[in-house]
């Protein structure tokens, strides 16, 4: 038996839901008013790769592939993996390796999905192991390798003990080395010998990884006579990936996040973001003889060689902050390239004339101020110097 108390509740009660009737019709018309009609199934196709995988380093081995739109799949470092449901049309993929590793293709490839089909793509991915951490030394017909003091000294193994190149680098896992022959030609190798690309690039006349290893900076002058270059993003496979600048750089370096690099254009270093081509200028004046800027392993600092003030200086990445290192006199008689490198131990790498020779000497100096040291045991005649640490 209710009470009246207990009818006037259920009274209200009943009221109360029902004044949410409206509403909830209201919420709801509106939203199957935006939502759009579903459109019937959509043809799809599949995709299936293939990689292929070899070396002495290549297990465990993790493959990306990076679909058009972004997504990113896992595949098989060996063997075959099907990527189903995508839409029929053209589709771009790229493979992604770990960065001991190289890809026989690393820049986008256009392949058609078709309807109830499945394309094919193959990569033949190879990995070597790295050699110790140390410093590469480019001399005009060979390049060396050494310890990160100067010492062991001697050509890479299995590389010939005389090969004309002009300036050679290695890659950030130390298993592959881009160099300039002495005609200018790019060529990319495996650390090993076993794989070697000649890119059809001629005139280069600097290179830089990018800190995955899948592409580099690399500077392409217009006739052999002039110094001005056109700066490139070249995929490692050899593919042009993008022009950065037409012409007018003269050397470039690539930032560890990946995104930003450092050039010199004119009489001035530039800070430029590779995915917005916003760039700041640092806004200090440089004479001819001046090298690249080289970024500090955390990507907030540059150095460089201001051979007008004889200095060697580092500035914060947007100019401010400028500050002297260490004194750099440079000799009339001094052929050694002015380009410096700072390594992940806090110390930058440089050629400067040794007390034998003219040509350059491999020294090292802390980024936050010191004296040249020289590296005695690496002796002379070198034409450029990394480290590979």
């Amino acid at each position: 038996m209710y009470t009246l108390g207990d009818i006037v509740t259920l009274r209200r009660l009943s009221m109360r839901k029902l004044s949410h009737v409206p509403l909830l019709g209201m919420l709801w018309l509106a939203a199957c008013s935006e939502s759009p009609v579903t459109p019937p199934d959509a043809p799809t196709g599949a995709l299936r790769a293939t990689a292929t995988t070899t070396g002495p380093g290549a297990k465990p081995t993790q493959l990306q592939l990076v679909l058009g739109d972004g997504q990113v799949v896992q595949i098989n470092a060996n063997g075959s993996t099907d990527v189903d449901d995508l839409p029929v049309g053209s589709l771009t993929a790229r493979v992604v390796v770990p960065g001991h590793c190289a890809a026989d293709h690393y820049a986008p490839r256009d392949v058609d999905i078709e309807d109830d089909g499945t394309t094919e793509l193959t990569w033949s991915v190879r990995c070597p192991l790295p050699v110790a951490p140390g410093m590469v030394l480019s001399e005009d017909n060979s390049v060396r390798y050494a310890n990160a003091d100067g010492s062991g000294v001697g050509p890479l193994a299995g590389w010939p003990a005389q090969e004309p190149m002009w300036e050679a680098a290695l890659s950030p896992a130390r298993t592959r080395v881009a160099y300039i022959g002495q005609s200018g030609a790019l060529t990319i190798s495996d650390i090993d010998r076993v794989a070697t690309l000649v890119t059809e690039l001629d005139g280069v006349n600097f290179i830089d990884w990018a800190p995955d290893g899948q592409r580099l900076l690399v500077g392409v002058r217009a006739t052999q006579s002039n110094a001005s270059n056109a700066l490139l993003v070249l995929w490692a496979d050899g593919e042009v990936e993008r022009t950065v600048r037409q012409s007018g750089v003269q050397n470039a370096r690539w930032a560890p996040d990946g995104r930003r690099i450092a050039y010199r254009e004119g009489f001035y270093i530039y800070v430029e973001h590779l995915d917005t081509g916003a760039r700041v200028n640092t806004n200090h004046i440089l004479n001819g003889w001046d090298g690249e800027p080289s970024w500090s392993p955390d990507g907030t600092r540059l150095a460089f060689i201001d051979t007008a003030q004889d200095v060697i200086r580092v500035m914060d990445a947007d100019g401010s902050n400028l500050r002297t290192v260490a004194p750099y006199s440079r000799a009339w008689f001094d052929n050694s390239p002015a380009g410096l490198d700072w390594g992940t131990n806090d110390l930058l790498l440089l050629l400067k004339a040794g007390p034998s020779s003219d040509w350059g000497m491999p020294h090292v100096v802390p980024s936050y101020g010191g004296n040249l040291v020289p590296l005695m045991d690496a002796g002379s005649f070198h034409v450029s110097a990394r480290w590979a640490l």
